[in-house]
C-alpha cells in the first residue's frame, strides 16, 4: 500500500469542462497503488508562490506503473479549489506528492452477498475501486442506482 509520501510526476492532463483528469506516473513503473477499496490519496504540490495545495480523491484508474484522478472544479471546498486552481497551471513533468489516506470501507460481523449502491454525479468514481474489489468474490451481487442531474 502506499502507506508513505512519493513523487509522482504528472505525465497527463486533460480539460473536461467541469472536471479535470490528469494522470501520474508511479515512481517504480511496476508497482500499483495497492489501495483498500474506499482508500483515497492525498496529493499536494506547490503552486506558483511556493504555497502547499491538497487534496485527498479516488483514484479513477489504478494500472501498473500509474493512476489517473478526475478533479472537480465546480467543488466549492476551499482545499478542492486552490489544488485545482494550481493543476490548471501544473506543467506536465512537474511532481506531486502522493500518499494514502488510511481510509477504507468495512463490513464487519458477517459476510456480505449482495450490495445495494446508491451514488450520485462524482460519486460514481469514489465507488468503481469499491464494487470492484466487492465483486472479485463471484458469490457477490451488487444492484447500482447513479443519479445525475441531465439525462445526458
Amino acid at each position: 500500500p502506499l502507506d508513505e509520501w512519493s513523487a509522482c510526476p504528472l505525465i497527463y492532463k486533460e480539460d473536461l469542462g467541469k472536471f479535470i483528469r490528469c494522470s501520474f506516473s508511479l515512481p517504480q513503473p511496476f508497482k500499483t497503488l495497492g489501495l483498500g477499496a474506499g482508500e483515497k490519496l492525498v496529493l499536494t504540490a506547490l503552486n506558483e508562490e511556493e504555497v502547499p495545495c491538497t487534496v485527498a480523491t479516488h483514484p479513477l484508474l489504478d494500472h501498473t506503473g500509474q493512476f489517473d484522478v478526475i478533479l472537480d472544479k465546480t467543488s466549492e471546498d476551499p482545499q478542492e479549489v486552490a489544488f485545482n486552481q494550481m493543476i490548471t497551471s501544473f506543467p506536465v513533468g512537474n511532481e506531486v506528492a502522493v500518499c494514502g489516506d488510511g481510509g477504507s470501507f468495512h463490513s464487519v460481523g458477517r459476510s456480505v452477498k449482495e450490495l445495494y449502491c446508491f451514488v450520485t454525479g462524482t460519486g460514481i468514481l469514489a465507488a468503481i475501486p469499491f464494487l470492484t474489489q466487492f465483486l472479485a468474490s463471484k458469490s457477490r451481487r451488487v444492484n447500482l442506482l447513479w443519479l445525475n442531474k441531465r439525462e445526458s
